[in-house]
């Protein structure tokens, strides 16, 4: 990686977490980035966001051959996270950390885009989230929302400046799942967003069971092509966080969060990736794969 690419990454990530806490501090520091393009150790703005593009679509199609290969051909089932925001640093923001976590994310920019790129989601591949301001260039952000609903019965999470009691109580009133204002925290509209796809996403009722593998939340039990697999608690955990997030991909800090933040211990990888192949040894065979390994990213269940 070239230092100024290395750079371009650092900064990112601090402006990610100053956007989120002060806005202004950061738009201040988006006009002294415009700047530092026209320095000489700086590279051609243009190529650098041309070259993030291809880096990025790279990736995307590098990963989504990776999780093909190893689920043998299996169709993946990442949930779909539309944001309209105008406002593009921060809808640019928005969409990295969502994907970050593992989730698909769609920009859209006004109230228009957004309808194109609703309609742009057919068969089988549909939305699972909607992420919206209220003000919009082209209209208020609540008649998406109306619009959408009578489409989908779709989540809908606004972000937005508007913090008078009757905004916020219109929202809900339209079916919102959640209304947050700006400024907000990341971290919080991540835990958010979690919590409303574990409320509006069917569970397997008790527990999981495909013929080969079964297992018994309630019961802490597993067994594997009929017989029983003693499995250890921290095995347990991980494998119920996994199963119930099918298809999503669980970024390492996302497991290592869930799984052993709350005992207060420090855990890193390489343990999370210890627990992760013994369970693979209990659970896989040549015809059964359960457990994707996102290289550099985190796991997938794929059962």
């Amino acid at each position: 990686m070239r230092a100024c690419n290395l750079w371009e990454y650092l900064w990112m990530q601090e402006w990610l977490d100053t956007y989120t806490t002060e806005p202004e501090r950061a738009e201040r520091a988006l006009k002294e980035l415009g700047k530092a393009f026209n320095m000489a150790y700086m590279p051609n703005k243009n190529r650098i966001v041309a070259e993030k593009e291809q880096c990025y679509n790279t990736k995307n199609n590098d990963r989504r051959l990776l999780d093909t290969s190893i689920a043998g051909g299996a169709k993946e089932t990442m949930q779909n996270i539309l944001v309209v925001e105008d406002d593009r640093e921060l809808n640019e923001a928005l969409c990295y950390a969502l994907e970050k976590q593992g989730y698909h994310t769609s920009a859209a920019f006004s109230i228009q885009e957004a309808k194109e790129t609703y309609q742009s989601f057919t068969g089988k591949e549909k939305l699972q989230l909607v992420i919206q301001d209220v003000n919009l260039p082209d209209g208020e952000g609540f008649t998406f929302c109306q619009w959408v609903k009578a489409q989908q019965d779709i989540p809908v999470l606004f972000l937005t400046a508007r913090d008078l009691e009757e905004d916020v109580l219109k929202g809900y009133d339209l079916g919102a799942e959640d209304y947050i204002t700006k400024p907000f925290s990341m971290k919080v509209l991540l835990r958010k967003i979690e919590l409303i796809f574990k409320r509006t996403q069917p569970e397997q009722p008790g527990g999981y069971d495909d013929g080969y593998l079964k297992i018994d939340w309630e019961r802490a039990k597993v067994m594997v092509d009929q017989k029983a697999c003693a499995v250890t608690p921290t095995e347990f955990r991980l494998l119920k966080v996994l199963a119930e997030n099918q298809g999503r991909l669980l970024t390492y800090e996302i497991l290592l969060e869930q799984l052993w933040d709350c005992d207060g211990q420090f855990v890193d990888k390489h343990t999370l990736a210890v627990n992760v192949n013994r369970l693979r040894r209990k659970l896989e065979n040549t015809e059964h794969k359960y457990i994707s390994n996102v290289y550099g990213m985190g796991y997938q269940w794929i059962g």
